[in-house]
């Protein structure tokens, strides 16, 4: 289960109780779709800014999680003298085993074609490791996507 205040996983041991690890996305992984300098970088993590988040987890076998996520993807464009920076979340699946907090791998969930007004919400979502499938709700309406009217 992943804590809703610190978007984190602590692995208890069932047996005794004891927290055994922690598992927080790293620097690697929240870094993956960052593109601006070092310094820009600082500054937005020191106000709190940059935000990466783990939503929900379910186990691939005994020692590995599949887990989805939420990282930043930040770029910075300067024109002339005007400096604007972006932020987006980028939805993916990453996959950590529990005993340490090492990457095994991260793919970012693929963009649905335009032809289909509206969007998946990989906040709740359930895992078929077996079938090695993931099931997120589909949505309609902002901020999904939606029509003006």
């Amino acid at each position: 289960m992943v804590d809703d205040l610190t978007f984190t996983i602590y692995i208890f041991d069932l047996k005794t109780g004891k927290l055994e690890n922690v598992l927080f996305p790293d620097t690697t992984e929240e870094k993956r779709f960052i593109k601006i300098p070092n310094s820009v970088y600082q500054f937005l993590k020191r106000y709190i800014i940059i935000a990466s988040m783990y939503c929900t987890c379910d186990f691939y076998d005994d020692t590995t999680l599949f887990i989805t996520a939420t990282l930043p993807k930040i770029v910075m464009e300067t024109k002339d003298k005007d400096t604007t920076i972006e932020y987006y979340n980028v939805p993916c699946i990453i996959t950590k085993h529990i005993f340490n907090n090492n990457l095994i791998n991260l793919k970012e969930f693929e963009t649905l074609p335009e032809s289909i007004k509206g969007g998946f919400s990989h906040l709740m979502s359930s895992f078929v490791s077996e079938k090695g499938r993931i099931f997120c709700n589909f949505h309609k309406g902002w901020p999904y996507g939606c029509e003006i009217i």
